[in-house]
């Protein structure tokens, strides 16, 4: 099981605001803002990651649907209204662009904080898994279970491969063996009962 979250904002740089972000309106969503700084927005696929502006949550559409008439521009949507409703729309875009820095960082804290959530328990996840396997690595080399220790490296991140299988494997997400000190695979493999000499 491999865990690669990848999160990547530049800083916001509203000189440039038709680049950074796109503002819009949807039918089911109200005003919605596409931030363009999400490495998620940036590929020409997939899913992408829009701001609900009435309540700063974001939601994720199949990139294919964020077209007209389910999406409309800023600037096309207020084409398509008059008088009152016109009226209306101009003022609460003007007070979108008025406040565009803390919409778009709260939107992004919200987010984040969302992403984080949802990486923290994949790796908690792909930690039990590993430690399941880990434990049943020694069972059948027929050694008692040293345990593991988390191997943040104050140097960076340190990869490495399984000598087993071949997985990639990241200090920064993997857990050690308290035996050997190498990361531990999710095949369960560590450097206890590695058939070659050790450096």
């Amino acid at each position: 099981m491999s865990v690669n979250i990848r999160i990547a904002l530049n800083p916001i740089d509203l000189s440039n605001a038709t680049v950074d972000h796109w503002i819009g309106h949807s039918s089911d969503n109200g005003w919605v803002l596409l931030d363009r700084q999400l490495t998620a927005n940036a590929s020409g696929s997939g899913n992408v990651i829009l701001y609900r502006l009435s309540d700063c949550k974001w939601f994720s559409i199949d990139r294919r649907v964020w077209i007209p008439p389910g999406y409309l521009f800023h600037l096309k949507y207020l084409d398509g209204l008059r008088g009152a409703a016109l009226q209306e729309a101009n003022a609460k875009l003007s007070n979108i662009r008025g406040h565009m820095y803390e919409l778009l960082n709260a939107c992004r804290t919200n987010y984040l904080a969302s992403v984080t959530q949802d990486r923290d328990k994949l790796l908690a996840d792909r930690r039990e898994l590993v430690l399941k396997a880990h434990k049943s690595h020694f069972l059948q080399m027929g050694r008692p279970y040293p345990g593991t220790l988390f191997c943040r490296r104050p140097s960076g991140n340190r990869m490495a491969h399984c000598w087993k299988c071949g997985a990639h494997l990241e200090s920064r997400i993997d857990v050690a063996c308290m035996a050997c000190h190498w990361m531990i695979c999710g095949c369960g493999a560590c450097g206890c009962g590695y058939p070659g000499p050790r450096e």
